[in-house]
């Protein structure tokens, strides 16, 4: 029934063109009465395939050697994590114990560990290549805050030797629905005016670029804005290394 649901119900474009049109709350109640409320899960529709082969070409490009170890952080259902891993990169993905109970037996070929990520317990895990913090930010703000958000960014940041990955949600009610209006929805280029300033404020040893929109959710929220940060030293230093040569 569910993949029924799935494919069908959501998977036409009629009912895609409809649905954006209602509000958030309308949106809610007719889930409710369908029964999708269970399918809107994050394995269900976004598409690990392309976020992964975004991710996996920015880190070629950044970084020649090969491989990189990559932390995913939020790692969820651990699908970015595995294709990264079958890609040749050394990922590991990391999630609360209740999301990795739930997903490790369907997704064996994952590296996948349970670890609740806040201030503190970031200062145990150990240096990477690469830190992906994907599908998390608006949740961190919703639940605890920008500034408390900033800070725990910035903490997993010091643990990305090279790069650094982040993901931005295009739906104002994803960062809570109390707090007010950060952008105009599913507007990418108000996103990433978003986005940028505030990668700019709280990570400054990086710069970043956008590596592209990811695709999320057909009814509501299309897509995800991914940007690619790389840190300012480890340019400075290529740099250095290339006019030597």
């Amino acid at each position: 029934m569910r993949r029924f649901r799935q494919r069908v119900l959501l998977g036409s474009p009629l009912i895609h063109k409809f649905a954006r049109r209602l509000p958030m709350p309308v949106k809610q109640i007719v889930a409710s009465w369908t029964g999708m409320v269970d399918v809107h899960r994050y394995q269900d529709f976004r598409n690990p395939t392309t976020k992964a082969a975004l991710v996996a070409d920015f880190l070629r490009r950044s970084v020649p050697n090969h491989p990189q170890s990559v932390l995913d952080v939020g790692c969820n259902a651990g699908e970015v994590t595995r294709h990264l891993n079958e890609q040749g990169f050394l990922t590991l993905g990391i999630d609360r114990p209740e999301v990795i109970a739930r997903v490790r037996h369907d997704n064996n070929r994952a590296a996948l560990l349970p670890f609740e990520v806040d201030t503190e317990s970031v200062l145990h895990l150990p240096s990477f290549d690469c830190v992906l913090i994907l599908s998390v930010h608006h949740q961190w703000i919703a639940v605890n805050g920008d500034s408390a958000t900033r800070r725990l960014v910035r903490l997993l940041s010091r643990k990305a030797g090279k790069t650094l990955v982040m993901e931005f949600s295009c739906l104002n009610s994803k960062y809570g629905w109390l707090k007010p209006e950060l952008f105009d929805d599913n507007a990418p280029n108000s996103v990433m005016e978003y986005a940028t300033e505030w990668l700019a404020e709280t990570l400054p040893d990086f710069s970043f670029e956008f590596l592209g929109l990811n695709e999320e959710h057909p009814v509501d929220e299309p897509y995800r804005i991914l940007f690619g940060g790389s840190r300012i030293d480890n340019l400075d230093s290529d740099r250095f290394l290339h006019q030597s040569s």
